[in-house]
């Protein structure tokens, strides 16, 4: 296969994703980058052409993945090369689906997502002005804000890194209150309120807020990517002295167990995650040492 075919079958898969499955201009550039380092691999490593993989030249790859990359992103690739094979499959360029029977990578459950309390997220905050070596591309107010609605709102990294000033609509003012429209994953969208002190907090920082319609731009006003918003934490992290862990995604886990800490119902809180069951919400909860030997002694004395 010529490489002028190959785009072709590239910008197939492109507009397969985008309208077909509605991913996320963020997804359907992953699945487009795992499709380029395959064959990459097919025609370096396994000498042959994309169009000619079988089964075990599948398997070859993810063996070779594994070494270089952890589990989560190896899933990454496997969507992607079923997805694309099956569409080959289907405009009937190949004769086999290969990837129809590629077994799943097994991924090890979580551990180092812990419950931040705020008093660690307050720190952290409170080291973003105080930290060493800023540069004009750093915005204090941008990261402030970002990551209070990580953990004040649960959003997930590419949900933060999406919004937009008209996504935040004023419902009443005098009582501080507004509404944030999610668009999350898989197209699906919901709204969050924003209210009392976060309320303020966001109105300031959209009043100064000029020349692009993302609430946090990234370099050049353009989308910041998840890697960015991590190194960041982990920048005002050290510059606190806090030890812990913390991750965009940790602090989406904190959130949860916030609400969970007050009384929240858990059907709430998964309709303000954006989960599709209580099952997912539920590994989002994370309750301390001294709470479970709490419950555990109350059973004990039969309370």
């Amino acid at each position: 296969m010529n490489g002028k075919n190959f785009n072709r079958l590239l910008w197939s898969f492109h507009q397969h994703l985008k309208h077909l499955n509605n991913f996320s201009d963020e997804t359907v550039k992953t699945y487009i980058c795992c499709i380029l380092i395959y064959k990459q691999f097919c025609n370096g490593t396994l000498q042959i052409d994309l169009l000619q993989t079988k089964e075990e030249h599948l398997f070859e790859f993810i063996l070779d993945l594994k070494k270089k990359v952890g589990p989560s992103r190896i899933t990454h690739f496997r969507a992607a090369l079923r997805r694309f094979f099956k569409m080959i499959f289907l405009y009937g360029g190949i004769e086999h689906n290969p990837a129809k029977n590629m077994l799943p990578v097994k991924r090890k459950k979580p551990t180092r997502y812990k419950h931040i309390p705020k008093e660690i997220l307050f720190r952290m905050l409170d080291a973003i002005d105080n930290c060493p070596g800023q540069t004009r591309n750093d915005t204090p107010a941008r990261d402030k804000l970002m990551f209070l609605f990580l953990w004040c709102l649960g959003l997930r990294s590419l949900e933060v890194r999406s919004v937009k000033k008209e996504d935040i609509k004023i419902i009443d003012a005098r009582r501080k209150c507004a509404l944030l429209n999610v668009h999350g994953k898989g197209a699906k969208e919901r709204s969050l309120f924003i209210i009392d002190e976060l309320y303020d907090k966001t109105m300031d920082y959209i009043k100064n807020l000029k020349g692009t319609g993302l609430l946090f731009p990234g370099y050049s006003n353009k989308l910041m990517d998840d890697s960015s918003v991590n190194k960041r934490i982990k920048k005002y992290c050290m510059t606190a002295g806090i030890k812990v862990h913390i991750t965009a995604h940790s602090l989406r886990h904190s959130f949860a167990s916030e609400m969970y800490y007050a009384s929240v119902p858990l059907e709430a809180v998964r309709i303000m995650m954006g989960h599709d069951n209580l099952r997912e919400t539920s590994g989002y909860i994370h309750v301390s040492e001294s709470d479970v030997k709490h419950s555990l002694s109350l059973l004990s004395l039969g309370v």
